[in-house]
Order: structure tokens, then sequence, then C-alpha cells
């Protein structure tokens, strides 16, 4: 398995390789979030991270790429001084594992081999997800209030009520849900919504509704 390094650090990366190669993986090093997505969709292998050199939402930032990027491997976070605050800040955000530089060879090799069997196993559905979120992202604020009281079990008749539309607009805007999913029926589009459904906001729009007004 290929192990790809995001760093700039010439020292650190001369650690890590001699590391990595000590436990039989080949190291790809890539001093640019540009260059690592291009050499990682070349090969088979996961992402190594050094948290010395990359904040949360930085990480957060290259693993959607990543993944918009069709890339289905795991990303792995390095420490030199991993405390028990800034683990809970890395187990926020879709990491395989979070560790120390100095962690024993025999660790390191359950390390890599669990990040290998996330991938086979979570890889696929990561990127499936990705393409998901980006098409929700680029629905109007139309079909995104739709989607919602559908997804809360509203009928197309409540809903047209609700949003003063007509049943005829319902009907098509849940048919260009299905569209945009890439979905045949009602009950799938309601199953991949559990992917996208908790990205964005309420919209203004729906925000303002009387109904949802705080009342004294």
């Amino acid at each position: 398995m290929l192990v790809y390094l995001l760093s700039s650090n010439s020292a650190f990366l001369r650690q890590i390789r001699q590391i990595v190669e000590s436990i039989d993986l080949t190291l790809v090093s890539s001093c640019s979030t540009s260059a690592l997505l291009t050499s990682c969709l070349r090969g088979d292998g996961c992402v190594l991270i050094p948290a010395m050199e990359f904040s949360v939402s930085d990480v957060k930032k290259i693993i959607s790429k990543l993944r918009t990027t069709g890339f289905p491997h795991a990303v792995l976070v390095v420490d030199q001084f991993p405390t028990f605050e800034k683990a809970l800040e890395w187990s926020k955000i879709p990491i395989c594992d979070y560790f120390q530089l100095q962690t024993m060879p025999d660790s390191l090799k359950k390390i890599f081999k669990n990040a290998k069997i996330w991938t086979e196993k979570n890889g696929m559905r990561d990127v499936l997800r990705a393409a998901l979120i980006q098409r929700w992202r680029s629905l109007d604020d139309g079909l995104k209030e739709v989607m919602r009281l559908l997804y809360e079990g509203w009928t197309n008749r409540e809903i047209a009520e609700r949003l003063s539309l007509s049943s005829r607009t319902v009907e098509n805007r849940r048919a260009r849900l299905l569209e945009t999913f890439g979905v045949n029926s009602f009950a799938e589009l309601i199953r991949v919504a559990t992917d996208f459904m908790d990205v964005d906001p309420l919209p203004e729009s729906l925000l303002k509704s009387e109904e949802l007004e705080v009342r004294s």
C-alpha cells in the first residue's frame, strides 16, 4: 500500500519515510494539496497529514477535495505531541485515525491495516456522500424546502398548503428531486437524504415563515 504524505517539511519527510518503510510500505510525498490530489488519483493508498502543519479546518477542506474528486481511501493524521484535547478535536472530522509520530511499529501496522479495511468498507460511501452533498448544495431554496418537508413526512398536499404552492408545482419539484439525486422512487430519495440533509442551514425564506416565529 502507498502512503501519500502532505508535507513541506523536509526533516519530517525523512523521518516519516524511515518509519513507513520500516513496516514495508511506500511513501509518496507532495508539498501541495493539488499535487497530492494528482498523485492520489493515480494509485491506491491512504493519505497521511501532519497535524503540526495543518489545522482541523484545513484537513476538512482537503478531505472534501479528495472525496469530490473520487478518492475513496482513508485519511490519517499524525502528530508530534498528541493530547486528549487535540484528539477530541480531530475526532469530529472524518479521518480514519489520529496517532503520534513515536507510535511503535506493531501498532503502526495495525493503523495502516485498519486504514485499508476502512477504505474497503466505507471509502466509496464517502465519495458518494460527497457527490450527494454537492447536488444538495446546487439546489435552490424552493427545492430544498420541499425536500426538507418530504423528509419530515409531509404529504404533497400539506406541502402545497404550507408553502402556498399548487399541487402540480409540488409534484414537479418532487420529480426534479428524484432526477437530481438519481433515484427512481420516493423511498430511495428519503433513504439517501440522510447523507445530505444536515449540510445546510434552513433557507431564509423558510425561517421567515410565520409558523416558525418565536412568540413571547
